[in-house]
């Protein structure tokens, strides 16, 4: 145990509450681990929704909130269509906290919050089967891996939870009877102010800014989320000899090189959704 730490905080679960309360238990002096069973995070669902309480509390936490969603209106019908309640936020509210109702992508949130978290905070592939009340700690014991000691134990791992198992047995699963419809869509213009396409950055071979960019890309990517890796970006983090496009993922270093193909000497864009 860190000798200036103020004791240890054991999670159980890498999703947004396993995040979050990590970030906070980290920056009031805890030493602090996130078990998760899976090898990479695994966000569970599609679309999420935040008011302004969490959104700055994120920002409080490390999380990087700009632009984090995009503004919405919410509002609650029954289900033959007819509108029960519209909400709308006072001006006041949004000056508070910055900024109003958002609708987002729970991949986008999760990456965000990876980011955040000093590297090494999660141990990926740690399946908690059951755990011990010592007293004055709290021993985990670990699918095939050596036992954990921790001052708290948090369980963060969801509706099937093994933490929450261990304190009061099976209990049945109570389903509320609630359906959530939801959508998003993706504009079928491109900006009336810049001329770009929603979800593409233009990268063009006679610009000296975008060279790496140019060394990287060989096309033939898929729709998604790319990194930039290289020589020249972030200190070279992974020791490359050369500049290359990686897709996103939800765990440190996993990738799939691109393929490469010559590039058109016009120019030709990077998707970043």
């Amino acid at each position: 145990m860190d000798p200036s730490a103020r004791g240890r905080i054991a999670i159980v679960g890498a999703g947004p509450a396993g995040m979050a309360t990590a970030l906070a238990a980290i920056r009031c002096g805890f030493q602090t681990t996130i078990f998760e069973r899976h090898p990479e995070v695994r966000p569970a669902g599609n679309i999420l929704n935040l008011w302004p309480p969490p959104q700055k509390v994120l920002g409080l936490l490390g999380v990087d909130i700009v632009d984090l969603g995009a503004p919405a209106d919410s509002e609650f019908r029954s289900h033959d269509g007819r509108v029960r309640a519209r909400i709308r936020l006072p001006e006041a509210v949004k000056a508070e906290y910055g900024g109003g109702f958002i609708g987002l992508l729970r991949p986008g949130l999760y990456q965000r919050m990876l980011d955040a978290l000093p590297e090494g905070t999660i141990r990926y592939g740690h399946e908690m089967t059951s755990f011990t009340d010592a007293g004055d700690r709290v021993v985990v014991h670990l699918r095939d891996r050596e036992d954990v000691e921790a001052d708290v134990l948090v369980g963060a791992d969801g509706i099937n939870s093994a933490v929450r198992r261990g304190l009061w047995g099976e209990q049945p699963i109570r389903h509320q009877k609630l359906h959530l419809v939801a959508g998003y869509l993706f504009r079928e213009a491109p900006d009336p102010v810049t001329g770009h396409w929603p979800g593409w950055v233009p990268v063009r071979a006679d610009e000296p800014g975008d060279r790496h960019h140019l060394e990287a890309f060989q096309g033939g990517l898929d729709d998604g989320t790319y990194e930039l890796v290289g020589p020249k970006v972030q200190r070279n983090r992974y020791q490359l000899e050369r500049h290359e496009l990686w897709r996103r993922r939800f765990r440190p270093g996993a990738h799939r090189p691109p393929r490469h193909v010559p590039p058109s000497p016009e120019g030709f864009g990077r998707r970043v959704s």
